[in-house]
């Protein structure tokens, strides 16, 4: 398994989203017009950092390999992609889902009370 110091290595098995689902109805959309807004942005961990310690960023033992992480859209790119696997630097991690949503990195989740 490829593991690097400071990027996670995540199961990519596409770049865009290429379809929507209401309910019943899944709609197919074209994801070359403005793919910025069609990048999936998730992935189900396949390799830690090795650089991976209780150093202050990164807390040893929270995150597993099958967990499933959100990232910054800036590192996915053709160079970043190999054998289906994306490289994540740390920096771009900004979540992560276990008993919910967990933020990551300092990163703040904002929910809107309309009360």
């Amino acid at each position: 398994m490829i593991r690097s110091k400071s990027e996670f290595w995540v199961k990519y098995p596409k770049m865009l989203k290429n379809e929507v689902k209401s309910g019943n109805l899944l709609l197919y959309k074209d994801p070359s017009y403005k793919p910025e807004w069609n990048l999936i942005l998730q992935g189900e961990i396949a390799s830690l950092p090795s650089g991976f310690s209780k150093d202050g960023r990164h807390l040893e033992g929270i995150l597993n390999i099958g967990d499933t992480i959100y990232f910054d859209y800036k590192c996915v790119a053709e160079d970043y992609i190999h054998d289906g696997l994306l490289k994540v630097p740390v920096e771009f991690v900004f979540c992560y889902i276990k008993d919910g949503i967990r933020m990551y990195n300092g990163y703040v989740l904002c929910v809107a009370s309309l009360s």
